[in-house]
């Protein structure tokens, strides 16, 4: 059974704020995917503590959902991030493909990066841009998405473009 979990985790001041367990969520159909982000944008403020909360709320749910942890501008924590047992690492635009399988040492699934202005772009350039993203990280251990939401200005035919970008790569 593939079932939908978005669960935020807001860790704010070392304190963790916990709106209901897991066992209190509806889970939705039977027929959708089954997803767990983590939004954090703490860690330079509390370092090791948001680290560690952020391990607890993966370890609390990796048996019901797979997890993907996501620290916007986080890339320094990638490393420590890496060694939680999440099933994926959401990457920001501001860390390379490069540079985001060294820190995590390549041995677990990353996913993004595309920065959401480039939806600006021309549709073409936005194919050009999105197939370079993709041959930077490689088809493996790797989920396409945007580095950090999409931008409310996007027109949809540009958000259409990175979509049907993803679809046309084949290398």
């Amino acid at each position: 059974m593939k079932r939908f979990l978005i669960f935020t985790g807001f860790l704010l001041c070392g304190i963790l704020i916990k709106a209901q367990t897991l066992d209190n969520l509806s889970f939705g159909s039977q027929n959708t995917f089954e997803i767990m982000t983590w939004n954090i944008e703490t860690f330079p403020k509390n370092g090791q503590i948001s680290i560690d909360y952020a391990t607890q709320i993966i370890e609390a749910l990796k048996d019901d959902a797979p997890v993907i942890a996501f620290g916007k501008g986080c890339w320094f924590a990638l490393g420590e991030m890496a060694k939680s047992n999440a099933s994926a690492l959401g990457v920001d635009w501001t860390c390379s493909a490069r540079n985001a399988r060294y820190l995590t040492g390549g041995n677990i699934t990353l996913q993004g990066n595309f920065d959401p202005s480039r939806l600006l772009s021309p549709p073409s350039e936005i194919k050009k841009m999105v197939h370079q993203m993709i041959d930077a990280f490689g088809k493996d251990k790797y989920i396409v998405n945007l580095g950090h939401g999409i931008l409310p200005n996007i027109p949809v035919d540009h958000a259409k473009a990175f979509i049907d970008a993803v679809k046309s790569y084949s290398n």
